[in-house]
């Protein structure tokens, strides 16, 4: 009967150890959906910050934005916008190295 006793004893141990593993391989798969949903959405972001990033190298190639200002709305309408293309190459830079930086960042604008 103590055979018997140990070997319904290792059947429970293995089940409960089987119980835990699943549990934990639940949790992994969780993680790894969460994972996942984290790559889609940086990749959702990365696309639009491209656009972004390449609409700046369109507009300072634009000479109608780039005029000499004579009023001052026109020089702060001017500035605004260098300085939105600083920061938008600036993440541009960032987020795809070795890319050379937009023609309006290598003018000073």
């Amino acid at each position: 009967m103590d055979n018997l006793q140990a070997a319904a004893d290792e059947i429970e141990n293995l089940r409960s150890r089987l119980r835990k593993a699943e549990q934990q391989i639940d949790g992994l798969d969780a993680v790894l959906r969460r994972i996942r949903e984290a790559e889609e959405r940086a990749r959702v972001v990365g696309n639009r910050l491209q656009v972004c990033v390449d609409l700046v190298r369109a507009q300072a190639e634009d000479a109608g934005l780039w005029f000499q200002a004579t009023t001052a709305a026109e020089a702060y309408l001017q500035q605004a916008i260098r300085n939105l293309h600083t920061a938008i190459e600036a993440r541009g830079i960032e987020t795809h190295p070795g890319r050379p930086p937009s023609p309006g960042i290598e003018k000073g604008i």
